[in-house]
């Protein structure tokens, strides 16, 4: 017989929890602040909060192809801006408050697949394309993501892809709204609801079922 894991009956799946704040953006206040006017499509290039070299390399070759007929915003990290600001292009070192909004604005997300970020496109219902970090540089636990969001139809996984893979995956995407719409709905599919809820149900029901044997533990602690 298979063995059960010790605390099996103990375990809840909840999936990540991603503060609400993320799926409160607005696509009117993100296109205000970057000065776009809306009528053309919006990529949104992820570097994580340091930056991704990679993704700004990318986004250096790809910018003459893709500004003709798109909007970008990218999220460069601390590694400097290689490119001015202009009416299609607009750069960051570093998104907090405005993140949601500049998120809400986009129609597809570029970016890494940490599973945080993955959530938050899961979140949003956001097509994706992810650039996951390779075994050399991490765990491989983004190859792992990645894949998992692709073989749901949550994403498209493109490992260390040229400029004209990039370049030509943009364009179908965007080319395609019926699949880019579908892809969002995978993604949403993906979190199997509300994570953050579901940590805590959890806690209020533990606090509701033993509330004097919490308080005795918090007492002795």
């Amino acid at each position: 017989a298979m063995l059960r894991p010790k605390y099996g009956e103990r375990v809840v799946h909840t999936g990540n929890p991603v503060r609400a704040a993320v799926g409160n953006g607005s696509r009117e206040r993100g296109l205000r602040l970057l000065g776009f006017s809306g009528r053309r499509p919006v990529v949104l290039f992820l570097g994580g909060s340091q930056g991704s070299r990679q993704i700004n390399d990318l986004v250096t070759a790809l910018l003459p192809q893709l500004c003709p007929r798109y909007d970008i915003v990218h999220q460069r990290g601390d590694h400097g801006s290689a490119i001015p600001d202009s009416a299609c292009y607009r750069s960051f070192d570093f998104v907090a408050d405005e993140y949601p909004d500049l998120l809400a604005a986009a129609d597809l997300v570029v970016c890494r697949a940490g599973a945080g970020t993955l959530w938050e496109l899961a979140l949003t219902g956001k097509a994706a394309i992810l650039l996951p970090l390779g075994r050399g540089a991490s765990r491989g636990d983004q190859i792992d993501n990645a894949r998992y969001f692709s073989e749901q139809g949550a994403a498209v996984t493109l490992e260390d892809p040229t400029a004209e893979q990039l370049s030509a995956e943009i364009s179908a995407l965007l080319q395609d709204a019926q699949r880019a719409g579908q892809m969002g709905e995978a993604a949403r599919a993906v979190t199997g609801g509300d994570p953050a809820g579901a940590v805590t149900d959890v806690i209020k029901a533990l606090l509701q079922e033993r509330p004097g044997q919490l308080q005795s533990r918090a007492g002795t602690n």
